[in-house]
């Protein structure tokens, strides 16, 4: 399964998510909460029906949920059960399953069965089974964290220098709950004419620290998009640092035996396309 997602800035995908509450073939009632896209931490309920009383408690017995393919987990402290109305008639009381959500829950479709056990006076005690059932979507994030967006070189040429570089890379922020990849192409403006600015080549450098290059290649403008950087899910937990939300990339550029190309103002766009790789 994989999304790709084109972004200039920054731009994830949300996906409403629908609540459903039916029966299986087997007769096993389903809560099922359908697609969650979790960037941030969030928690949704879903209502049920149990034939007790109000006069009488229920328990639930519940060991998280797990995704058969990869064997992902939701822990059983993040799936909670509260009672939330009387029913008319009497028969029957009606809860809320919450489970809460995080962005670093990796992509899957979780279930778990859960049994509802309800405290008779009497000590007969019933259990009654259901099973809950979840789609962890995959998501992407990406944002400039610089002031501005801008890869200048502005250095004076000489005669002696081949090598014009960028003032300062520019950082870049990129968050995901799957293993992702990033693509960058190198445009041209409108302002000039592919004639007049005809396709430059420009050495890109991308890593994880201001000094690391772990991409380092000369690419064209007006070319295609190239993979330039890829790594694992980068959300730790709930997120709730920076450092356990994004990771951190530094993009440079320069121009290489400049006294090839001819002199003036150039500008030329960097357009990034980040996908999801989920397995």
């Amino acid at each position: 399964m994989k999304k790709r997602t084109l972004v200039l800035l920054g731009l994830f995908l949300l996906l409403a998510v629908q609540k459903m509450y039916r029966t299986s073939a087997q007769g096993i009632a389903i809560l099922d909460f359908r697609s969650v896209t979790p960037v941030a931490p969030e928690s949704r309920s879903l209502p049920f029906n149990l034939p007790v009383t109000a006069t009488t408690s229920a328990s639930f017995e519940c060991s998280g949920l797990v995704a058969p393919k990869t064997g992902n987990r939701i822990a059983a402290d993040r799936i909670t059960f509260s009672r939330s109305q009387r029913l008319a008639g009497g028969q029957s009381e009606s809860f809320l399953a919450t489970i809460r959500f995080l962005p670093s829950d990796l992509p899957g479709e979780y279930e778990g069965i859960v049994y509802a056990v309800p405290q008779h006076v009497e000590e007969n005690t019933e259990r009654f089974p259901f099973l809950i059932k979840v789609r962890i979507l995959p998501w992407i994030k990406i944002e400039t964290a610089s002031p501005h967006s801008l890869l200048v070189i502005k250095d004076s040429p000489s005669l002696t220098a081949s090598n014009l570089q960028a003032s300062a890379p520019i950082k870049l922020l990129l968050a995901s709950n799957s293993p992702w990849r990033l693509y960058l192409r190198v445009g041209n403006t409108e302002s000039f004419a592919p004639a007049k600015n005809p396709a430059f080549p420009i050495h890109i450098g991308i890593g994880k620290t201001v000094k690391a290059q772990d991409f380092s290649e000369t690419l064209l403008s007006n070319g295609d998009y190239q993979l330039v950087a890829f790594g694992p899910p980068t959300v730790v937990g709930d997120g709730s640092t920076p450092s356990n939300f994004w990771t951190e990339l530094y993009v440079t550029a320069s121009i290489r035996n400049w006294h090839r190309y001819p002199t003036g103002v150039h500008t030329y766009p960097f357009f990034f396309s980040a996908e999801t790789a989920d397995h």
